[in-house]
């Protein structure tokens, strides 16, 4: 009897929880689906009109390079590493800080729409396509990181297969990026 209500208390502990998961992943891809109806042209799309604020925006900024795969793989390196690992997140903050006080004045002086663009405007159009092809080599690259440390986490958490995880996660993403591109994705963030 006392071990039937152990197993009654931990199927209800993991149930709560499981919806919580499930009503965080429809409530933040709702949100953001939600904020893509303000969306009307392309610059709305690829730069969010260009409005958002200092709270979204350095959210979105920090969240782009704290996610799961920073998470799972700086934690590795710290077991790994012990005490030298403090070291990455120093390096990222230096980082941070330098873009901010360096390079973000200059981009938004530059206006510029994405980061190939500013290299034609700065140097040429074989310097752009240069720049997109090594981008693009760049995010093949480092995507199925990202997208199997979200997939492993969630897969654990949801207890459902890898291989649907990563398809589920695709599919969210693409759907609120297509529905409302930056504006989706910060907000979202």
């Amino acid at each position: 009897n006392v071990t039937m209500k152990k197993i009654m208390s931990y199927i209800l502990y993991i149930f709560f929880w499981l919806i919580i998961i499930i009503a965080y992943i429809i409530s933040v891809t709702g949100y953001g689906l939600w904020k893509a109806r303000n969306v009307k042209d392309s610059e709305g799309y690829l730069v969010a009109g260009r409005n958002l604020g200092l709270f979204v925006l350095a959210g979105t900024l920090a969240m782009t390079d704290f996610n799961t795969a920073t998470m799972i793989g700086l934690s590795s390196f710290a077991y790994l590493g012990g005490y030298y690992a403090h070291l990455m997140l120093l390096a990222g903050f230096i980082g941070l800080l330098s873009y901010t006080l360096v390079v973000a004045k200059r981009w938004k002086r530059l206006n510029a729409v994405s980061i190939a663009e500013m290299f034609e405007q700065r140097y040429n159009k074989n310097f752009r396509t240069l720049a997109s092809g090594m981008l693009i080599v760049v995010l093949v690259l480092f995507s199925p990181a990202y997208l199997k440390a979200a997939s492993l986490f969630f897969s654990i958490s949801l207890n459902i297969s890898l291989t649907w995880t990563v398809i589920l996660i695709s599919m969210l993403v693409l759907i609120f990026s297509v529905a409302g591109g930056l504006t989706s994705v910060a907000f979202t963030n």
